[in-house]
């Protein structure tokens, strides 16, 4: 059987795009929204690797994809929760072609508590 284009090997042997909102330093997502970080339109297949910080405490976190599949670490915690240490996630994925407006975002169900993120381009 093969494996799925977005998963090990084959994900990494694709072109890769950036995340379009780099962040120079923490930002918060207030209880009930989400922080968007948009990808390109891209016209193949394209993996995106993108390095994040969070900070919360905060839970439960929801990571969303619009365009974009999943692997790696943000395939297997589509849901989490953020305890007091701060702590460093990689979210990767694969970008569909001719998806206009490609995006990940993190969701914060919490109802009460700030979650804090910071993510770059790996």
């Amino acid at each position: 059987m093969a494996a799925s284009p977005a998963t090990g090997a084959a994900a990494e042997q694709l072109p890769r795009v950036p995340m379009m909102e780099e962040d120079s330093h923490p930002h918060e997502v207030r209880p009930g929204t989400e922080a968007r970080f948009h990808a390109p339109t891209v016209a193949v297949r394209s993996r995106l690797d993108v390095k994040c910080t969070l900070a919360g405490p905060a839970g439960p976190v929801r990571l969303v994809f619009h365009g974009i599949e999943p692997t790696g670490w943000a395939r297997a915690h589509p849901r989490f929760s953020v305890g007091e240490t701060e702590f460093g996630v990689d979210v990767e994925g694969v970008v569909t072609p001719g998806f206009a407006a490609p995006y990940f975002a993190f969701a914060n169900d919490d109802t009460q508590r700030l979650l804090w993120h910071q993510c770059y381009n790996n």
